[in-house]
């Protein structure tokens, strides 16, 4: 092999090593970042119930109920 052929070579693997290194950050995923988004919007939601009960009234709470649903089903993968 002669040198520029090595050269590309070596490109190639360190262009293949950097395009892959987000594999290995251990940052959490979109996904998981939705998800926790959904849980905390529940959290919120049953807090704020708890504190201030007097302002949830039924139909509030299953409107409330069905939005932090319908989070949670557009977080599944």
């Amino acid at each position: 092999m002669n040198r520029p052929v090595i050269k590309y070579c070596i490109a190639a693997l360190v262009a293949i090593a950097m395009s892959s290194s987000y594999l290995l950050d251990g940052s959490p995923s979109e996904l998981q970042a939705a998800k926790d988004t959904a849980a905390s919007m529940r959290d919120a939601l049953a807090q704020h119930q708890a504190e201030r009960p007097d302002l949830w009234t039924p139909e509030r709470r299953s409107r409330a109920d069905a939005a932090a649903g319908i989070i949670a089903r557009t977080t599944r993968p």
